[in-house]
């Protein structure tokens, strides 16, 4: 697949945490590989045979040393019942009936539970397909989450594309905000629906030697909010603006 995710601004995150061994803050977790939300509750019976298996994989990929942490956040009824779901996880939370549960499911078009989400250390989303990636993979996905951090961004109108050093956009790549061109139906043409973090959902024409870069412009045209490209599985950022939509292998795609 093929997928555009906005980069909203904002740590919703930050303040009180509770943790196994009494409370902490999100900067307890900044510098490891994998940062993931876990939307969940104790009265979701999908959630409640998920979750035993995220524990198991969550020390598993602990073992040797810290990789991934987890956040918790509780969509519980009662705080009796998400003090006695919590009990059976070893990662942190956010505490039962916070505002930023609210904030978050709001921030990542939460649409159902379990929902378990990859961000990076600034809260920009990576990775909204985490449970089905882990229970596709039987919990192999690691290597696959920590290589998605290491993302591009758009840093804005007229500016080069920068972030990771293993790049290979040129330095002087630049990107404009523009409308997307209309298709030529003398030649081969494919549909690409666009799913932007503000809900919205927009199906785009494009022939099959249209550029990336003419997709990455229209997304930059339709939201200010900086975002990343990525392609296949696991997701790797799509690096050769110069690339046809053919090239890139994006034909028919689904853009979220």
């Amino acid at each position: 697949f093929f997928r555009i995710q906005n980069m909203q601004s904002g740590v919703a995150i930050k303040g009180k945490l509770l943790s196994k061994n009494g409370e902490t803050t999100h900067d307890s977790f900044q510098k490891t590989p994998v940062i993931l939300y876990y939307f969940s509750a104790h009265w979701c019976p999908p959630c409640k045979k998920f979750t035993p298996m995220l524990v198991e994989w969550y020390n598993q990929w602990n073992k040797d040393s810290k990789k991934v942490e987890i956040i918790f956040l509780s969509l519980d009824k009662t705080e009796g019942e998400f003090k006695e779901y919590y009990a059976t996880m070893p990662w942190l939370a956010v505490p039962f009936g916070d505002s930023r549960v609210s904030t978050l499911k709001s921030k990542f078009g939460l649409q159902g539970i379990p929902f378990l989400v990859q961000v990076d250390c600034e809260e920009n989303l990576l990775n909204d397909e985490c449970r089905d990636e882990v229970l596709a993979n039987k919990g192999n996905v690691l290597d696959d989450w920590i290589k998605l951090n290491k993302k591009v961004f758009f840093q804005g109108e007229g500016t080069s594309l920068g972030g990771s050093t293993q790049s290979s956009l040129s330095s002087g790549t630049k990107f404009v905000p523009a409308d997307l061109p209309k298709a030529d139906d003398s030649k081969p043409k494919t549909n690409i629906v666009l799913k932007l973090a503000s809900g919205d959902q927009k199906e785009i024409e494009v022939n099959m030697d249209t550029k990336v870069a003419t997709i990455y412009n229209y997304v930059a045209f339709l939201s200010k909010d900086k975002f990343e490209l990525s392609a296949g599985f696991p997701p790797k950022p799509l690096t050769d603006m110069n690339a046809t939509v053919e090239e890139a292998g994006l034909d028919g795609s689904k853009v979220t």
